[in-house]
């Protein structure tokens, strides 16, 4: 048998890309295509249809996130010149706040995370690591004697 087309193989991945999205296993898809296809394919072959029909989308996802976010920035921009053309400056300046926001130009915001009165989540060093997971170890042990 010999390769399939770029054509083929796309119309393939298309033909299973609803059972990718839906996170249906290969035996789910084997079965499928056995059974609704015209074509056929060993499980090799199937794995890596699955694999371009997971690529196919993260490629979708990321357009339409795009899209939206240029939909999103383009109403905000109208809404924007409206502002300005009425006299709404507040409002203005918000959209403007909006516009810089989606578009990642404010300063990154800081954030702290702690463990249990303001510790570090993890220790700095691999002996305090170890130390600490003696020290559980340890503490489970009691628990574990004083309960029987």
């Amino acid at each position: 048998m010999g390769r399939s087309s770029d054509a083929v193989v796309a119309q393939r991945v298309e033909d299973i890309f609803g059972l990718v999205v839906d996170g249906q296993p290969l035996r789910v898809i084997r079965q499928y295509v056995s059974e609704s296809c015209t074509w056929e394919a060993d499980d090799r072959t199937l794995r890596r249809y699955m694999r371009r029909a997971t690529n196919l989308i993260t490629e979708r996802a990321a357009e339409t996130c795009e899209h939206a976010r240029d939909t999103a920035v383009a109403r905000l921009e109208r809404l924007f010149t409206r502002c300005i053309t009425k006299g709404d400056n507040r409002t203005a300046l918000a959209v403007q706040q909006e516009i810089a926001r989606l578009h990642g130009l404010n300063a990154p915001t800081r954030a702290e995370l702690t463990g249990l009165d303001g510790q570090p989540l993890i220790p700095a060093t691999t002996d305090e690591l170890a130390a600490r997971f003696d020290e559980l170890v340890r503490e489970q042990a009691r628990r574990l004697g004083k309960e029987e």
